[in-house]
């Protein structure tokens, strides 16, 4: 039998049908990563306990691009999340049944994703500003 999505799963082993908008191809690609994650990082953490691999010291210090890239990126994504929010809310039933058809359109709300982007980035400019000091940092293989 074929699960397209996380609820039809969840429906042959309960016979409750729960409307989720997880498809099931993507969970367990999702669910590799994570399960990848964590034996990798036990594995470098075993070849540090043995001394095969070593931390290295560096410099930490604040690259312009980097920082401009991270405000791009998180305040595009906090708008799309704030423009998308309200309208996948009211339109639950089609967004768990075809959640692409409800992600690609263009309906949504302006104002919810400007407030959105302008907390995100007013968060970060601050949290930046506490944190604007330059240290030597031990990067361990973890």
């Amino acid at each position: 039998m074929t699960y397209p999505t996380i609820s039809h799963f969840i429906e042959s082993i309960t016979g409750v049908f729960i409307p989720l908008p997880i498809q099931t191809f993507g969970f367990f690609i999702v669910s590799a990563f994570f399960a990848a994650q964590y034996f990798i990082k036990k594995e470098f953490l075993r070849l540090e306990s043995i001394g095969v691999l070593q931390s290295s010291p560096i410099l930490n210090k604040e690259n312009k691009f980097a920082l401009i890239f991270d405000y791009i990126i998180n305040g595009l994504m906090s708008f799309l999340f704030g423009y998308k929010i309200i309208h996948i809310i009211k339109n639950y039933e089609t967004f768990a049944k075809k959640p692409q058809e409800i992600l690609l359109s263009s309906q949504g709300s302006i104002l919810l994703g400007l407030c959105f982007l302008m907390t995100t980035i007013f968060y970060m400019y601050y949290g930046k500003k506490k944190t604007n000091v330059v240290e030597v940092k031990n990067i361990l293989p973890s």
